[in-house]
């Protein structure tokens, strides 16, 4: 009974062992440092777009404003630019390879920055001149613009070398599962390294499917954190939705990244 039941695990138990690192390894190598050094870049950015608004305004609009009352006003606001470029999502790895929906936000955030700006200025009861801000936030969404198209040709380039890659693992080895992966190992600029897919790495019983193996959301955990993976992507025709949501829950509680 033991050796048949040893037998009956078939070759997806081999594969799941031969797909990828081991749990501890690292699936999105040098994550954390390249976000960190990002978030300084956009800082930096931020701070040359408000000086190069106020040597234009001086230059041109406004030749009486108050350099010093200025710059103080943006050094108070200063905080606020982190925090408004995080929450429009700017230091995920999706956004930074979609140049339209990277500028929009870029715009929202710089936006709420310059709202911030504003606010320093009318509490702090500074006299400037209203073209500044206007011409502040123009500056700023150039500077962070320019800056980051910059950072998503390096993130491609390191991409397609086989560097900063998320290793995922896709859900549904059907036509549009496929597809997806056909689509990730052709362009390695999306971001990802395809594991395989979880109907594949599971290790299966007698006349039992792949299907059927990852209908039981702890095997399927298992499986993708066998791999090494710090996500899934999940087909969506794959599967019935109660099983699609029970997957979603079981991988979002052990910090696993789920993608639709």
């Amino acid at each position: 009974m033991d050796g048949t039941a040893d037998t009956t695990t078939g070759v997806r138990g081999a594969a799941a062992t031969a797909a990828g690192p081991s749990p501890t390894a690292s699936p999105a190598r040098g994550s954390a440092d390249v976000k960190t050094r990002l978030f300084l870049v956009d800082l930096i950015a931020v701070v040359f777009g408000a000086l190069w608004s106020i040597v234009l305004v001086q230059a041109t609009i406004a030749p009486a404003i108050d350099v010093d009352q200025a710059a103080r006003s943006f050094l108070f606001s200063l905080p606020a630019w982190p925090v408004a470029l995080a929450h429009q999502r700017l230091y995920r790895a999706r956004v930074i390879t979609r140049g339209a929906d990277e500028a929009w936000r870029i715009t929202k955030a710089s936006a709420t920055g310059t709202a911030a700006l504003v606010l320093v200025a009318t509490f702090t009861e500074t006299a400037l001149p209203r073209s500044w801000f206007v011409v502040a936030l123009l500056t700023i969404v150039a500077a962070v613009g320019v800056e980051r198209a910059v950072a998503r040709t390096l993130f491609r380039r390191a991409r397609r070398q086989g560097r900063l890659l998320r290793r995922v693992v896709i859900v549904g080895a059907n036509a549009e599962g496929r597809m997806v992966r056909a689509m990730l190992d052709d362009d390695p600029a999306h971001g990802y390294e395809v594991a395989g897919f979880l109907e594949d790495l599971i290790p299966t019983h007698v006349g039992e499917s792949g299907t059927d193996a990852i209908r039981p959301p702890a095997r399927s955990v298992t499986a993708v954190q066998q791999a090494g993976a710090a996500g899934v992507i999940i087909a969506a025709t794959a599967m019935d939705l109660g099983t699609s949501n029970r997957l979603i829950r079981a991988c979002t509680e052990e910090g696993i990244r789920v993608e639709l």
